[in-house]
């Protein structure tokens, strides 16, 4: 069975995405382009990094999905995300991409559904 996120939840993820400017972002591919600092000020620290030069790979988990965003570095100096890949975690068991990648941001900010 699908767990859907509470309303009140769903509020709180809708209200912290336009605080960061990220409001417009239902998908893996909105979060390409963003800087990493935005990135982590709405996700925290990555379960998981590592280089691959002359990529970063960030990879963020909840218990359903996976979500790879691949940081390169820009001319502005920043490191920015060049491709994000969301998936679930169990193949047999795929997931609305929109509903996984929130499911990752809310277990993030610390509202689960």
């Amino acid at each position: 069975k699908l767990l859907l996120p509470r309303p009140n939840t769903e509020d709180t993820l809708n209200r912290r995405l336009a605080e960061l400017g990220l409001d417009n972002i239902d998908n893996a591919a909105g979060l390409v382009g963003r800087s990493a600092a935005k990135v982590m000020s709405l996700m925290g620290t990555p379960d998981l990094t590592r280089q691959e030069h002359p990529a970063e790979l960030w990879q963020y988990t909840s218990k359903r999905c996976v979500l790879n965003l691949f940081l390169y570095n820009h001319e502005s100096g920043q490191q920015k995300i060049n491709h994000a890949d969301l998936r679930s975690r169990d193949p047999s068991r795929p997931i609305a991409p929109d509903f996984c990648l929130k499911e990752i941001i809310l277990g993030r900010i610390g509202e689960t559904g």
